[in-house]
């Protein structure tokens, strides 16, 4: 059986979102309340993969998948650079890094999977919306971010256009040559991918 989050854990996680980016520098903060609030309040139920056997696979899993790579990179950056990451940066990187995986406004990425053979058998709850463009997840992060005015620097965006390191073909330029502030995220990422498949 699929793992899933209740009512209450989706809440608790949508309030505590809420909460990290209110304490987000200004006019940072006013910017990321009202992309997530009134741009892609999708973000809070998204689920942050389509099959069983990726990560995140059930609705709020986005929420949840990215409150866990913010713990996971406070505590690498305190460990191995510390006092290097203004810890709210790293906040915000977090709950950013895989923001396209909502879709777009009035969008969203992933839908419920009408067949029940492909839910049964190859454990796709969700599929890809068909009416949504194709980009690769990075760039439509990138893609929502500049739509909601919200730059960011040339660290972070290295940080999330990497995020999934080598399992991207378009990241092998990078190899070696990664900021250690996108070694940092990718890590975060890859570590709590790996505490969400436990959960199952």
């Amino acid at each position: 059986m699929a793992y899933k989050l209740s009512e209450e854990k989706i809440v608790e996680n949508e309030n505590l979102v809420k909460k990290l980016v209110a304490s987000l520098q200004a006019p940072l903060n006013e910017k990321v309340e009202q992309m997530l609030v009134y741009g892609v309040p999708e973000y809070f139920l998204a689920p942050a993969s389509g099959k069983i056997e990726f990560h995140g696979c059930y609705i709020g899993g986005l929420v949840d998948h990215s409150l866990r790579v913010a713990v996971n990179l406070q505590t690498l950056a305190k460990n191995l650079a510390p006092s290097v990451y203004d810890p709210k940066s790293l906040v915000f990187l977090a709950l950013m890094h895989d923001l396209g995986k909502v879709g777009d406004v009035g969008v969203p990425m992933y839908v419920d999977n009408p067949s029940q053979w492909h839910k049964d058998k190859l454990g796709q709850l969700f599929e890809i919306n068909k009416q949504l463009p194709y980009m690769p997840i990075c760039d439509r992060t990138m893609y929502l971010l500049q739509k909601f005015n919200i730059s960011l620097t040339n660290e972070e965006y290295i940080a999330i256009r990497i995020s999934d390191g080598p399992y991207e073909k378009a990241n092998e330029k990078y190899g070696m040559k990664e900021p250690d502030l996108a070694l940092l995220l990718h890590f975060a990422d890859r570590w709590a991918c790996a505490q969400e498949k436990r959960l199952a």
